[in-house]
């Protein structure tokens, strides 16, 4: 990324979504609580009915004006991303902010969502078709990290039918609430609760890391590990990862035509990355990084022994060390000593990195307790199923 990088066309589509429709639905709540005092103390309810309303009226419009895309010129350089109006003014996003990508579709166009390290929503890219998407994670760096592949649209992302929904609904309970008050405003915001758990419940998210696909929903995880997939195939509107011993499993990707550009992204992804894992490295070299049958103290005394060691110039570089953080194919603890030497020896980026794009549970938490150097944690993600099970 030494170039800068601009789209072919003199702009793009941006969005900067501020979650604007789930701070509506909070003030909505506030408003409960006005509107029940309001019916207590307001000697004319009209004059109460009329704020409240354009008290709607504006948190609506804001929310509408919050979620409308707007046109950005857009260069990516080896440090940020920068984002420039029809008035020269630039806006910078960090490129280290930006950690993972998630890719959804309203309609038949994709959007790119370029997320924090918390998952929150940094930027959202409205683009033509999945090789504009491919080529913005290259150009961005995220195809060395994991990739969410969503089903749903968030709540932030609603079109202005559900905005104007959101007013009439607010409208009415402003106004019962003004003329009831007292507990009988309560029953009212019961309308409002399928705003606050619709989304969770039916959100669903394909991670697609290095090692293998993890399905995230509000029943839990499951991790389906590379090593035991033959092969990704897609028939119509679904996509199956085939399993080594024959057992199918099905992607829980909606199956209708608008969503059948992330299906044919999903596909592609998936192919890629398996791709990838079985041309990776063969880097059994590190495998002296392995714990074994070690107590944690042990392992770590033994990996020490090893950084001072003559073994560390024939291999334990930094390179080799990185390589194999970042190897999907190596053993866990090794992945995970490998860790542990890295942040010890300052290079916490590298394992970040690795962290960001792993999909196995135990290796995100053992680079994650590698870097704030938790012991307990690392011990408990590094064990062995013998270990684990003694």
């Amino acid at each position: 990324m030494s170039d800068p990088l601009e789209p072919t066309e003199p702009s793009i589509e941006v969005r900067r979504p501020s979650l604007a429709l789930e701070r509506a639905t909070g003030w909505l709540f506030v408003g409960q609580l006005v509107a029940r005092l309001g019916s207590k103390l307001a000697f004319l309810p009209s004059t109460w009915i009329f704020g409240l309303l354009a008290a709607a009226g504006v948190t609506a419009f804001a929310a509408y004006q919050a979620s409308r895309p707007v046109h950005r010129r857009i260069r990516v350089d080896p440090e940020s991303l920068r984002l420039e109006d029809s008035t020269a003014a630039v806006e910078t996003i960090p490129l280290a902010a930006i950690r993972h990508a998630e890719i959804a579709y309203v309609g038949e166009k994709p959007r790119l969502r370029l997320l924090s390290e918390n998952r929150a929503i940094l930027l959202e890219l409205h683009l033509h078709d999945t090789e504009q998407v491919a080529s913005w994670i290259r150009s961005l760096g995220l195809d060395r990290r994991a990739r969410e592949l969503t089903t749903h649209v968030r709540i932030a992302g609603l079109p202005p039918m559900e905005v104007g929904a959101m007013f009439l609904v607010g409208a009415a309970t402003y106004a019962v609430g003004a003329f009831v008050g007292g507990l009988g405003s309560l029953f009212d915001l019961l309308t409002l609760i399928p705003l606050g758990f619709a989304n969770p419940i039916w959100r669903k998210r394909v991670v697609v890391g290095a090692e293998g696909v993890e399905v995230r929903s509000w029943r839990g995880r499951v991790f389906h590990p590379f090593e035991e997939v033959q092969d990704v195939v897609r028939e119509g509107l679904q996509v199956f990862l085939v399993k080594r011993d024959g057992a199918r499993v099905a992607l829980p990707f909606a199956r209708e035509r608008r969503a059948e550009g992330l299906i044919a992204d999903a596909h592609w992804t998936l192919q890629k990355a398996l791709l990838a894992f079985r041309e990776g490295p063969d880097l059994h070299a590190l495998d002296v990084l392995a714990r074994g049958e070690r107590s944690v103290t042990e392992w770590l005394a033994h990996l020490e022994t090893l950084a001072r060691g003559d073994y560390r110039s024939a291999a334990l570089t930094q390179d080799r060390l990185e390589a194999a953080v970042a190897d999907p194919r190596a053993e866990e603890s090794v992945r995970a000593g490998a860790a542990w030497l890295l942040a010890r020896q300052g290079h916490d980026a590298s394992v970040r990195v690795a962290r960001d794009r792993a999909a196995a549970p135990r290796v995100r938490v053992a680079l994650e307790a590698a870097l704030e150097e938790n012991v307990e944690v690392f011990d408990e993600a590094s064990r062995g199923e013998k270990q684990a099970s003694s």
